[in-house]
């Protein structure tokens, strides 16, 4: 069974009957309407994986932590099965369905304040990409801070100075393993 979801065309104004400044807007308003776009589709895309692991992994509540690396694991198969069924309905290369299925998993599992600015038109999906990328690494704790902190105004920066914002914090929630990024990376260079 197939869902559709139906608008009306008449919702949507003309934009050559509009003065420059209700075109900004209307511009503005779209973006916003298209990271809420965004949203749900992660939305799905992650409850998907949820289901496939819930099926693949039936573990009773109390025995989950024991069973957390197998969790992953079903976590990690269940996202590859289903990027596999959405690659060929979205027409999408397998790797890149791999790649948006991932990020939104981690998106609505460790970052879902974030996923919620991103559902309210707060911040863009390529916002939201750089919070997922930038924090993968990170503690699950310390990226919450991190997100604790840079969140908020996250809307008010283009996607450099937010990735600059969130790299300045990083450091500072976690000056130890910048530090030893830092070291890695002076060897790699060598």
């Amino acid at each position: 069974m197939s869902y559709q979801l139906h608008w009306s065309v008449q919702d949507v104004p003309v934009v050559a009957d509009l003065d420059e400044d209700a075109l900004v807007g209307v511009a503005v308003e779209w973006e916003r309407i298209r990271a809420f776009v965004d949203a749900q589709q992660q939305a799905s895309f992650a409850e998907l994986v949820r289901r496939r692991v819930a099926a693949a992994t039936p573990l009773p509540i109390d025995q989950a932590p024991t069973y957390s690396g197998a969790v992953m694991e079903a976590q990690a198969r269940a996202a590859k099965w289903c990027a596999s069924e959405f690659a060929p309905a979205l027409r999408l290369a397998e790797i890149t369905a791999q790649h948006r299925v991932q990020d939104a998993v981690l998106l609505l599992d460790r970052y879902p304040a974030v996923w919620q600015a991103l559902s309210d038109g707060i911040i863009t999906n390529p916002k939201a990409r750089i919070f997922v990328e930038s924090l993968a690494n990170l503690d699950p704790e310390l990226a919450a801070k991190v997100v604790e902190k840079t969140l908020p105004d996250a809307g008010d920066y283009t996607p450099g100075q937010l990735r600059k914002k969130i790299q300045r914090a990083c450091i500072t929630v976690d000056p130890q393993a910048a530090e030893e990024r830092h070291e890695q990376a002076k060897q790699e260079r060598r």
